[in-house]
């Protein structure tokens, strides 16, 4: 998949084992990491849970998405648990982009995958409390909170409200919607290519 907004070009692709090095550098920057659970600096370890993860993908349980611009690695998105009736959203992760808008679109994209291609009514998602930044921006979501433990919100999402949360993150943040649409459109028809490279 590859999309310019005129200025930067923007790609989503599966994980591949070539991809751990750049998942432990994101995973363990300081300032990234404060609201991750632990995630080993060993290449090795980050090599096999990989190759572990591959087997869920090619049973359709698991997606992990390593986001581009401009040919460099620059993010992380997975859709997990993915059942009968839901799917589960999580592991969003970017370093600096040129485009700013770059994690949101990426967000609702990949998110869009589970209510349009996988057909499912629910997606799931949790956040750590002390996660003020992401827990302003799923707010704009209106998800209903489902439970919560000490640490955490667990919050579901019902595919009847996923066009008005669209709608409401693409107004918030003034995101181009044509650039948006493009870039959902494509994803969605380069899915079924990706899971067969």
């Amino acid at each position: 998949m590859g999309m310019t907004n005129g200025i930067q070009r923007h790609e989503i692709k599966l994980v591949e084992v070539n991809d751990a090095e750049f998942i432990i550098k994101l995973r363990n920057d300081p300032e990234l990491k404060k609201h991750l659970n632990f995630t080993s600096a060993s290449l090795e370890d980050q090599k096999e849970w990989i190759r572990a993860y591959k087997k869920r993908e090619a049973k359709g349980e698991e997606y992990y998405f390593v986001i581009y611009e401009n040919g460099a690695k620059v993010g992380l998105y997975r859709l997990y648990e993915i059942n009968s009736i839901s799917f589960t959203i999580g592991s969003w992760l970017f370093s600096k982009c040129q485009y700013k808008s770059l994690p949101i679109i990426s967000d609702l994209a990949i998110t869009n995958l589970g209510f349009e291609n996988f057909k499912l009514p629910i997606m799931r998602f949790d956040v750590r409390k002390d996660n003020l930044r992401v827990l302003r921006y799923s707010a704009v979501k209106k998800p209903i909170l489902f439970t919560e433990d000490v640490d955490r919100f667990y919050y579901i999402l019902p595919t009847e409200q996923w066009k008005e949360a669209q709608d409401n993150i693409l107004k918030f943040f003034r995101i181009d919607r044509y650039y948006y649409q493009d870039f959902k459109n494509e994803l969605i028809s380069s899915f079924a290519k990706m899971l067969k490279e």
